[in-house]
């Protein structure tokens, strides 16, 4: 390209590119100075440009933080490229900037810079926008995550737990008294168990209606349960049948936390309900033996037990 070309070339990217052009003079001192701008710069700033202008007097306290592109394009001889912002009429607009260093001639001791902008206002908001929009969205997936999360949780627990005294259910005690048998196994320690029973418990039922009957079962729930260990396992097999697997227990151990059991729930029982005939509860015991090898071998032994009691009380 000739120079005669060259200059037509740059003529008319000046003044029909559309994009904001101006020229500024760096001074020896830092400042730098509007020399040269075209009309879209022009009409940008609203005539508040003109040719001599000071960006120092322009940024004032802000010069350094301002014109810190304009710096590294001086020192690196290299064109700059980024982002600025400018609060123009009270609106905050923004700006794509480049930057390009160039010398009327090789000696001349006063550097210029060539700059070019384009308004990308709307790209801004656009993604700001964009981000305000995934921040609602990640904070509504993460509000429903806990909320699925919660009630995966109480569904769990709502499968291993008795809907009317809220201890264990049959499900969850056999899934626990495996593991716990497999543990005794390990390291040889005692399992025993307890079944239980409310004596005539039927006739609660029948003479008083079937929300007494709940109301005393999660009584007697609640005394049994005050009695027993953290790692005690208290369930309810179905009606008025419960049963209780003691880790770590021997059968004197066992022996002695039933007899406890059926004066403290008979009494906790007689003293919330007064008006009710006395009850009594039955309790069979068994423990693990080293021919066992599942809950329900044990379980049958405390059953028969819990059976030979219930004759014996009836003769």
């Amino acid at each position: 390209m000739t120079p005669a070309e060259s200059h037509v070339f740059l003529t008319k990217l000046w003044h029909e590119s559309g994009e904001i052009m101006w020229i500024c003079t760096a001074l020896a001192d830092g400042d730098l100075i509007v020399d040269k701008f075209n009309a879209e710069e022009e009409a940008l700033w609203h005539g508040v440009i003109h040719e001599g202008l000071s960006l120092r007097t322009v940024f004032g306290a802000a010069f350094e933080q301002e014109t810190a592109g304009y710096r590294r394009c001086l020192s690196t001889g290299k064109a700059e490229h980024f982002r600025q912002a400018a609060v123009i009429d009270g609106i905050v607009r923004h700006f794509s900037i480049s930057l390009i260093p160039i010398r009327q001639h090789p000696q001349d001791p006063l550097p210029r810079i060539w700059g070019t902008a384009r308004e990308i206002t709307d790209l801004v908001q656009a993604r700001a926008q964009m981000a305000d929009m995934n921040q609602i969205l990640e904070r509504k997936v993460a509000e429903r995550t806990a909320t699925l999360r919660a009630t995966n949780l109480a569904l769990e627990q709502l499968s291993r737990t008795d809907f009317l005294t809220g201890i264990s259910n049959r499900r969850h005690f056999m899934e626990i008294a495996e593991a716990e048998i497999e543990r005794a196994r390990r390291y040889d320690t005692p399992l025993s168990l307890l079944m239980l029973d409310l004596d005539k418990f039927k006739s609660i039922n029948d003479c008083y209606g079937h929300a007494v009957g709940d109301a005393v079962l999660i009584n007697f729930c609640r005394s049994v349960t005050g009695a027993l260990r953290g790692n005690d396992v208290f369930a309810r097999m179905g009606g008025d049948e419960f049963v209780i697997l003691l880790p770590q227990n021997c059968p004197d151990e066992a022996a002695s936390l039933a007899k406890r059991l059926r004066h403290l729930s008979c009494e906790a029982i007689a003293e919330q309900y007064p008006d009710l005939p006395p009850l009594a509860v039955s309790i069979g015991m068994s423990y693990l033996t080293p021919d066992d090898t599942e809950i329900d071998q044990v379980m049958k032994r405390a059953d028969a037990d819990l059976y030979q009691i219930k004759v014996i009380a009836a003769v």
